[in-house]
């Protein structure tokens, strides 16, 4: 069974989820947490607009070296775990491991962690996990489990 390991958008990974984050890209907002949501802050806002929405907001970068260099050694801390360790893009990751390790790695991180047989089932699995928990989606139970997903969570595949 794969595990995904779903740590997105990575670049909030490590902060204070209370208080508002805005990703930028370029200079618009890319991805903005809940506190952020509730002072008016959306997706493709400049930032000249979420800094005058909302100028105590936390404005980090979707892309930096530090950030490559943490997601380098978050996949190098799962290689302990498995040799097999896919991490197509920063803040999602596929590897092998047994059910404990995997509720390690959600708690450890507080990630978002699925299982299923294939890959874009345990993203979709992860997808449906709150952090820090695992969604394990058991053979056979497939089709319900994805008669329940939101069509926006395949945005991520």
């Amino acid at each position: 069974m794969l595990t995904c390991v779903l740590l997105h958008p990575f670049c909030f990974h490590g902060l204070d989820s209370s208080t508002p984050l805005v990703a930028l890209e370029g200079k618009r907002a890319r991805f903005v947490n809940w506190a952020a949501r509730g002072l008016g802050i959306e997706e493709g806002m400049l930032e000249t607009a979420v800094r005058l929405k909302a100028p105590n907001a936390q404005l980090v970068p979707t892309l930096s070296p530090a950030l490559c260099e943490r997601w380098s050694a978050l996949l190098e801390s799962l290689y302990v775990l498995s040799p097999n360790v896919d991490g197509p893009r920063e803040g999602i990751a596929f590897l092998t491991v047994r059910s404990s390790d995997a509720a390690q790695i959600a708690g450890e991180y507080s990630a978002r962690v699925g299982r299923a047989e294939t890959q874009e089932l345990a993203l979709l699995a992860a997808r449906r996990a709150e952090p820090g928990q695992v969604v394990e989606l058991e053979r056979g139970k497939q089709k319900p489990f994805l008669e329940r997903c939101p069509l926006a969570f395949l945005g991520l595949l």
